[in-house]
């Protein structure tokens, strides 16, 4: 749970300050990733009878919102970028976020220093 937190945005680069929209939409990018890898994990325990299939709804529900929370925030902090820029089109300021150089570099910090243990 710890790792969805931080991936999520509550820890960042150095080079970001906490809480930016960069940040949160850093955060957001990364989440997915990890929900996708959490989810194939979570379907291994089952598979070699480690838990349940009853926790394995519980656990794919919680993942599912986390990763919804974590593109809510990533919405809203276009939504500054577009205010603060004084735009109006908050799908283009999102792509071109991701397209910026400094996003790819962030986000491939953020995706090594999470990156789940290999099983």
């Amino acid at each position: 749970m710890k790792d969805m937190q931080s991936s999520a945005g509550c820890e960042h680069n150095a080079d970001v300050p906490a809480r930016s929209p960069f940040s949160l939409m850093q955060g957001s990018a990364r989440t997915a990733a990890l929900k996708e890898q959490m989810r194939t994990r979570h379907i291994l325990r089952m598979q070699q009878g480690h838990c349940s299939i009853e926790a394995g709804f519980v656990w794919s529900d919680l993942l599912t919102d986390l990763e919804r929370t974590a593109d809510h925030c990533s919405n809203i902090a276009g939504c500054v970028l577009d205010a603060a820029n004084h735009g109006l089109n908050l799908h283009e300021t999102l792509r071109a976020m991701r397209a910026d150089p400094d996003f790819r570099r962030a986000y491939g910090t953020y995706a090594e220093k999470y990156r789940l243990q290999a099983v």
